[in-house]
């Protein structure tokens, strides 16, 4: 909670850790990033996270699509990136749908529970959704 409050108040900001709030309930059902890897570059990364019980209602796209506007305009990010896990097909069409495009597979690119996985890259260059 501090680090969030710290972001928020910081002028030179370049993480934005965001809780996703359900419109009807008001309640929490997960969190959304985005995050300048380079402001030289004008480089950034966004990612989420959503409970079960709210995947496949299209929460993640709304989102995604938000992200990458508010990182195209209000940040004037140039290129922003985002990976998801090969196994994970409902992220992959999340990516896709919001207009990220295929750029390859990272090859053992995190380490979980003692293994490596590979992980998908993303990114929308110099457009918003």
């Amino acid at each position: 909670m501090v680090n969030a409050v710290a972001q928020a108040t910081d002028p030179l900001r370049c993480a934005f850790n965001l809780a996703a709030v359900h419109s009807a309930s008001g309640g929490v059902i997960g969190s959304v990033a985005l995050w300048v890897t380079s402001a030289v570059h004008r480089r950034g990364e966004l990612g989420y996270v959503f409970h079960p019980r709210c995947w496949s209602h299209g929460y993640a796209t709304e989102a995604t699509v938000a992200l990458l506007e508010f990182g195209f305009t209000t940040l004037s990010l140039h290129r922003i990136a985002a990976t998801c896990d090969p196994a994970n097909v409902a992220s992959v069409r999340v990516l896709e749908k919001c207009g990220m495009d295929y750029e390859g597979r990272l090859r053992d690119h995190l380490s979980v529970r003692g293994g490596w996985r590979d992980s998908l890259l993303y990114a929308a260059v110099g457009r918003p959704a």
